[in-house]
C-alpha cells in the first residue's frame, strides 16, 4: 500500500511539471507571434485567472467534500464487509469482548434497545468458550400397534394384550459437537417410570435416550425380581432395543430394571475422535391401555425436526399439543392420512421445547 502512494505522488509531481513547462513554451510562442509586450499578456493572464479561478476553487472544495464523504462511507463498508466474511481476521483483529460488543450493537439495530438484553441473551450461551451440541436430520416416527406376545418368551405372563398397546419408536439424527474430541464408547439408554426422574436423567449427560415407561406397578415389580439373563432376555425380545452409532451397533453390556425404571448400558466398539455423531435408535414398549401422555423433548439446538405419530383412530384418539415454535404447523388427521400426526416446523428449535401427545383409548 505505501508503495503505490509513493508511486501516485511521482505521478502527480511529474504530472503538474510537465502542465507547467508546456504552459511556459505557450506563454513564450504567444508573446513572440501576437507581439504584445510583457505588460499587456500579464493583464490579460490575471483577467483570465480572474474569470475562472473562483469557479474552480468552490468546485474543488465540492468535490473534496463529497468525495471524502463517499470514500469514507466505501472505505468503512468494504472494511466491514471483509471482516464479517473473514471470521479469522475478525479473529485476529479483535479483542473477545470487541467482538461481542460488535455483535451485540448489530443485533440491536434490528431489535432495539429495549429486546436486545432478551435476544443477546439466547445467542450469548453459544458464543461462550464451551462445547455444545446440536442436531440436525432428525427424525421421530412414533407408532402406536396393538400388543402381541411372543411365544416362548418372558414377557407371556406379564402383559395382558387386553391392557397394553405396544409404542414403535424410531429417532434417527444426527449431533454436531463445537470442536473434535474423544468421545466415551459406553452409552446408556433409559426408560422411566417417573416423570422426574425422566427429566433428572434430560440434563445429564450419561443417557443418550431416555423416555417414560407406562406400566402398571405389579409389572415392573415382576421384572425387578426377574434373574439378569432373564432381564437381558426381555430387553432382546420384548424391547427388540437396537442403538447405532455412526453406523456401528450398539452391544448391551447390562440391564437394571427397578422400582424407577429400566436402564441399559451400552457400548460400541470405537476409540475415534469426530465432530459428528450419526445416531439411531429403534425399539418398541409396551404401553398401557388408558389416558396417557407421551411427550417428545427438544433438549439440545435441533434444525427442522420430523416428528410423526402414526396410530389407528377406531381404537384410539390421539391429541398433539405443541411447544415449538410459534409458526409451527400441525397436520392433523389429514384426510387423506387418517391415523397419522405430522409435525414438521421449519428453522432451529432451542431447549427446552417439545410436543406433548395425550393418548385416550376409544373402548375405555
Amino acid at each position: 500500500m505505501k508503495k503505490s502512494r509513493k508511486t501516485l505522488r511521482i505521478a502527480t509531481l511529474m504530472l503538474a511539471a510537465i502542465t507547467i513547462v508546456i504552459w511556459l513554451i505557450l506563454f513564450i510562442i504567444k508573446l513572440y507571434t501576437t507581439g504584445m509586450n510583457y505588460s499587456t499578456l500579464l493583464d490579460d493572464i490575471l483577467s483570465n485567472l480572474l474569470g475562472i479561478l473562483p469557479p474552480i476553487i468552490i468546485f474543488n472544495f465540492v468535490y473534496e467534500y463529497l468525495s471524502k464523504e463517499y470514500v469514507s462511507e466505501e472505505i468503512s463498508q468494504q472494511i466491514l464487509t471483509t471482516l464479517t466474511g473473514n471470521s479469522d481476521k475478525m479473529n485476529a483483529l479483535f479483542k473477545e469482548d470487541v467482538r461481542r460488543n460488535f455483535i451485540k450493537s448489530t443485533i440491536q439495530s434490528f431489535v432495539g434497545e429495549k429486546k436486545i438484553e432478551m435476544a443477546y441473551g439466547v445467542l450469548e450461551p453459544y458464543i461462550r468458550k464451551q462445547t455444545y451440541k446440536m442436531k440436525v436430520d432428525y427424525k421421530y416416527m412414533i407408532r402406536l400397534e396393538e400388543y402381541y406376545s411372543h411365544k416362548k418368551s418372558v414377557e407371556d405372563n406379564l402383559f395382558d394384550p387386553k391392557n397394553y398397546y405396544y409404542l414403535c419408536e424410531s429417532l434417527s439424527y444426527k449431533r454436531i459437537y463445537s470442536e473434535k474430541s474423544m468421545h466415551h464408547n459406553s452409552f446408556k439408554v433409559g426408560f422411566f417410570v417417573d416423570t422426574s426422574d425422566l427429566e433428572k436423567e434430560l440434563v445429564g449427560d450419561g443417557y443418550i435416550f431416555r423416555e417414560r415407561l407406562n406400566i402398571e406397578s405389579s409389572v415392573l415389580e415382576k421384572l425387578t425380581g426377574l434373574p439378569n439373563d432373564k432381564k437381558l432376555e426381555f430387553v432382546k425380545h420384548c424391547l427388540e432395543v437396537k442403538l447405532f452409532i455412526n453406523e456401528k451397533s450398539a452391544s448391551i453390556k447390562s440391564v437394571t430394571i427397578d422400582y424407577n425404571g429400566i436402564s441399559l448400558d451400552m457400548s460400541i466398539d470405537t476409540t475415534e475422535e469426530y465432530e459428528v455423531l450419526d445416531f439411531t435408535i429403534t425399539f418398541r414398549l409396551p404401553h398401557r391401555r388408558s389416558r396417557s401422555e407421551f411427550l417428545v423433548s427438544i433438549n439440545e439446538p435441533t434444525y427442522s425436526p420430523e416428528i410423526t405419530f402414526i396410530y389407528n383412530p377406531s381404537i384410539t384418539k390421539v391429541i398433539p399439543y405443541q411447544f415449538l415454535n410459534d409458526d409451527s404447523k400441525l397436520i392433523k388427521d389429514n384426510e387423506r392420512m387418517e391415523g397419522q400426526i405430522e409435525i414438521a416446523p421449519h428453522g432451529w428449535i432451542y431447549p427446552i421445547k417439545g410436543l406433548l401427545f395425550i393418548i385416550e383409548d376409544n373402548n375405555a
